[in-house]
């Protein structure tokens, strides 16, 4: 039994979710099998891995994506799958997991059971894109963008034998949109690696994302234009600090006495925990979050949106605050900061709540079955 997974991207260094969930998810897989993890672009030395790592070609450029991409998602369009059909062809994998819709392999001559790993429901990504766009024409193209995904993703997912999504809600949106199979394996942290620190007296607060991510940078404004100066009203030294590779202009001009941006940086998790409190401000977007289950492992107190939390189990004012509006997101902000033994309560029941739910090696054992099943049925 050799399981072959299809990636976008190398997922070492593991620097954003969906390199994480990768990573995790196939070193699970690989307790139970060989595995060999063929991605596009680069990929680094990965001798110490417990599965096999090639490279298969690159994305396309850009601009031959966009100019393909017209009645084809932008995503879709971006994947050079030859190297990708060579391979699959070139061995009787048992059983094929693409860990995003455009990388799995439709057609003829497949005869292999297929996973898609949904990271996203990728069509109401595409939506939350257009809600969040301030221009008129943006917001038209991400309306086209919706329909072109919902399009693909449906044809995808009615194809495949099953479906691994990170939550119980894109679960269902999931078989809405015609999958005949779903299994929930939602985002995890591996717990034995991110120790756990009481929060610091700190009135530093954060953020952490992969800033070529458009919510992300959505969410970093929102903290940095609307939170931070309320928060300032009640903690007149505050500051805060964005942590993340690929951060654009848009929020290196917000650069100053009170706001840094560090660029990416080999331990995101050390800066984080500098901070008295992570907020994300989050409104767009799909899957689970791995930057507030990474925060909560490690000690690090976290106010969120309710969107921002969706698909875990945190009970609001135990593990988590949430705030609607920048005045709530800003006020339980300062609430945490100006009371060091509530931010320890906080931190210590969201770590808790982490070691009993969210341990890559227990979340990932529906995965693993779902293949060992699939290499009987075949």
């Amino acid at each position: 039994m050799t399981v072959l997974v299809l990636a976008a991207e190398s997922p070492l260094p593991a620097t954003s979710g969906f390199r994480q969930r990768t990573l995790h998810l196939t070193r699970e897989l690989s307790k139970l099998t060989p595995v060999h993890l063929a991605v596009l672009g680069p990929v680094p030395e990965a001798a110490d891995e417990p599965f096999a790592l090639t490279s298969e070609g690159a994305t396309k450029p850009v601009l031959s994506a966009l100019l393909t991409s017209w009645t084809t998602p932008y995503l879709t369009a971006k994947v050079d799958g030859r190297r990708f059909s060579a391979l699959i062809r070139s061995q009787p994998w048992t059983t094929i997991q693409a860990e995003m819709a455009a990388l799995v392999p439709l057609g003829p001559g497949v005869g292999r059971p297929i996973v898609l790993n949904a990271h996203n429901v990728e069509t109401m990504l595409a939506r939350s894109f257009q809600r969040i766009e301030r221009y008129p024409v943006m917001r038209a193209r991400w309306a086209w963008e919706a329909v072109k995904t919902k399009r693909h993703e449906s044809a995808v997912v009615a194809a495949v034998d099953a479906v691994c999504a990170t939550s119980d809600g894109d679960a269902r949106t999931l078989e809405e949109l015609g999958a005949r199979r779903v299994v929930v394996v939602p985002n995890g942290v591996s717990v034995a690696e991110v120790a756990f620190c009481p929060p610091p007296r700190s009135h530093e607060v954060a953020y952490v994302g992969h800033f070529g991510y458009r919510p992300n940078v959505a969410a970093a404004i929102e903290l940095v234009e609307g939170v931070l100066p309320r928060v300032r009203r009640r903690v007149p030294d505050a500051t805060a600090v964005l942590i993340g590779k690929d951060p654009p202009s848009a929020l290196l001009r917000l650069r100053g006495p009170a706001v840094e941006v560090t660029g990416e940086l080999g331990d995101a998790l050390a800066r984080l925990r500098r901070a008295g409190v992570t907020i994300i401000p989050l409104r767009a977007g799909s899957g689970t979050r791995l930057k507030v289950l990474e925060a909560m492992a490690a000690g690090v107190p976290v106010v969120s949106t309710e969107f921002g939390v969706t698909g875990l189990a945190v009970r609001p004012g135990r593990e988590v605050l949430l705030g609607s509006s920048t005045e709530e997101l800003a006020a339980a902000a300062a609430s945490v900061l100006v009371d060091p033994a509530r931010a320890e309560t906080m931190a210590r029941a969201a770590r808790q709540l982490v070691v009993d739910c969210y341990d890559w090696s227990v979340l990932a054992r529906p995965l693993v079955s779902l293949h060992a099943e699939l290499a009987v049925a075949r």
